[in-house]
């Protein structure tokens, strides 16, 4: 439908990805979506963040959709919202670095005039707990990195479902939510121990 978030993974899809994350409970994890778990700016958003949070290897998402860098935690979970690499504002994409005890992700941006991509030096940090999680990268091997054990949902087409239009109030709960957390983050900052 032409309404804003009202979109949904197919049966397949979710199969998929409960296999996948189970078959690698013990390997540090990344999750990349286009739309948003936070806030949340899909149907699925909920059930998603359900099924990441049954899986403790997942470390971070990383989505797009709103073009912006933003960095949100919950939950144990880091959630990158990550700038658009098309014109408009300032073009820019993430890149993440390895180590064995952590992640570190950085943003890089168009540079005025367009000749080039440069950091930001806005370094992120996501680290890996103690345990099988460090132990799956050590020693790190970064030839076998990006080949071994990954995988990728096949592509399917899009469908559209006409009926999903009207539950784009189902979204308001969660945006609210997300809202108010916020606000409340901003009106009374957590004090250091």
């Amino acid at each position: 439908p032409s309404m804003e978030g009202c979109s949904r993974f197919d049966p397949p899809t979710w199969e998929w990805l409960e296999k996948d994350l189970e078959a690698n409970r013990e390997r540090p994890t990344l999750v990349f979506t286009h739309e948003n778990l936070i806030p949340p700016t899909f149907l699925d958003a909920p059930r998603l963040l359900q099924v990441l949070h049954r899986h403790p290897q997942v470390l971070a998402t990383f989505t797009g959709h709103l073009h912006l860098d933003l960095e949100f935690r919950r939950q144990g979970l880091v959630h990158f919202i990550c700038p658009a690499f098309a014109a408009g504002g300032r073009p820019g994409f993430k890149t993440v670095a390895l180590y064995p005890d952590r992640l570190v992700v950085n943003t890089w941006e168009q540079e005025p005039g367009g000749a080039a991509f440069v950091s930001t030096l806005k370094w992120q940090r996501i680290d890996i707990p103690e345990g099988p999680l460090r132990r799956a990268l050590a020693p790190l091997d970064r030839s076998r990195l990006l080949r071994e054990g990954r995988q990728e949902m096949p592509p399917a087409p899009m469908v559209r479902d006409e009926s999903l239009a009207a539950r784009q109030g189902d979204l308001l709960p969660g945006l609210f939510q997300f809202m108010m957390e916020k606000g409340l983050e901003t009106l009374l900052p957590a004090t250091a121990p």
